[in-house]
């Protein structure tokens, strides 16, 4: 019979190996912004050096490499933290263009070594020059690096490859990883694959939103790429992200009110499109109907399994995010100023969002209008606070990026 694995050996190696792909990942994307003897950059060769120095102690050589969405290092095969799916989809592609497979750790480098293969790689731009077979090899043996070693492939210069360098096609695809995770929750509900999905969905927007504002802001311009059911949501994600990094939420924060954002009132669009849709008043039954959708929300997310903070904050946003800061609204069992942040900035976004979109019964109001309109409301129907931060945002860098 085999021997079983030594699970705490395991562990600590694919702790290293995460350690090791995430300052990777950050360091070769810092590059853009960045120059190599940057302090940014030094930061990430000190972590990338600890790492490799562990794994070294821990099981000799030891060879990374991205597959897909896993990592493999050594015999084991993992799966990265959800925030850093995205991150280590990056970097395979970076090191595709260029020709390595995966990266070997053949001795303990030192920060130096680090930064010597590191230039090795960057030697290797594929906009800059055509890259051969076995160029890769030669750039290290250049550096005079003797710590890591190139497991290499034939360069890909294919369109998928290119394509996952270009900022437009990656902001897209966010956009539609998105509303595919949204589209699934729509039809089996929060079952933890789903929201798992959407998880890494929102985080890839997180990270677009930190990395390029306006970028992420541009997509909610469009109200015809999607249904309302679908649009609207992602669209009120975006803004509220947008407000997040303004207000100084924290990554984590912003994940967990995207979440929130995304799933708090899934139940509303499941009504009937005749009752959605429907002008003028509604009967008591409608009325009703419509009014559960809160109790509903909250009924479906505590079957998605256990009640973690993260859940009951969940569960919050989506009990709270149809009250009106006059207590109007439904149901009215507190004051605004006593809701929770993520509900008060999701709800002025989520406003916004609607009334720059067309309904059956109006047309959509020009985006301007739709501001000044959130002011009027601004103290009453909502936040204070975060009307002016959404103001503030579009002004500073939407409305004056089209001007």
């Amino acid at each position: 019979m085999p021997d079983e694995p030594d699970v705490a050996h395991r562990d600590l190696l694919c702790a290293e190996a995460i350690r090791f792909i995430g300052r990777l990942s950050h360091t070769t994307h810092s590059l853009r912004t960045y120059s190599i003897n940057s302090p940014a950059i030094r930061f990430g060769l000190e972590g990338m050096a600890t790492a490799s120095q562990s794994m070294i102690a821990l099981d000799g050589t030891t060879r990374i490499k991205i597959v897909g969405e896993r990592i493999s290092v050594g015999e084991f095969t993992i799966n990265p933290p959800p925030g850093m799916v995205e991150a280590a989809r990056r970097l395979r592609s970076w090191l595709r263009v260029r020709g390595v497979a995966a990266i070997e750790v053949t001795a303990p480098p030192s920060a130096d070594d680090v930064l010597g293969m590191l230039r090795a790689l960057s030697g290797l731009d594929p906009a800059v020059r055509t890259v051969e077979e076995g160029d890769a090899a030669t750039a290290l043996q250049a550096e005079g690096v003797s710590s890591f070693r190139f497991v290499l492939c034939p360069p890909s210069d294919s369109d998928d490859a290119m394509l996952d360098e270009d900022p437009a096609v990656n902001t897209m695809r966010r956009y539609l990883r998105v509303a595919r995770g949204l589209q699934r929750l729509h039809e089996q509900g929060p079952e933890p694959a789903v929201v798992l999905e959407l998880t890494r969905a929102v985080q890839g927007m997180v990270d677009l939103v930190l990395s390029d504002l306006i970028r992420a802001l541009v997509l909610t311009g469009d109200q015809d790429v999607l249904p309302y059911a679908t649009r609207h949501p992602i669209h009120r994600l975006i803004l509220a992200l947008g407000c997040g990094r303004r207000l100084g939420m924290q990554p984590r924060e912003l994940l967990e009110m995207g979440l929130c954002a995304l799933i708090a009132d899934v139940p509303l669009y499941n009504l009937p499109p005749a009752l959605l849709e429907k002008r003028g008043k509604l009967s008591d039954a409608e009325r009703q109907r419509v009014q559960r959708v809160p109790l509903d929300n909250v009924q479906q997310l505590l079957g998605a399994g256990e009640l973690s903070p993260a859940l009951r904050r969940r569960l919050l946003v989506a009990f709270e995010l149809r009250l009106g800061a006059d207590r109007s609204g439904y149901p009215i069992p507190i004051t605004w100023p006593a809701l929770h942040p993520f509900s008060r900035l999701i709800a002025v976004c989520g406003a916004y969002d609607a009334m720059i979109s067309a309904r059956p019964w109006r047309p959509a109001m020009p985006p301007r209008e739709a501001l000044s309109r959130m002011r009027t409301l601004r103290g009453k129907r909502y936040d204070a606070l975060m009307v002016d931060e959404l103001d503030e945002m579009l002004n500073t860098h939407l409305f004056e990026e089209r001007t």
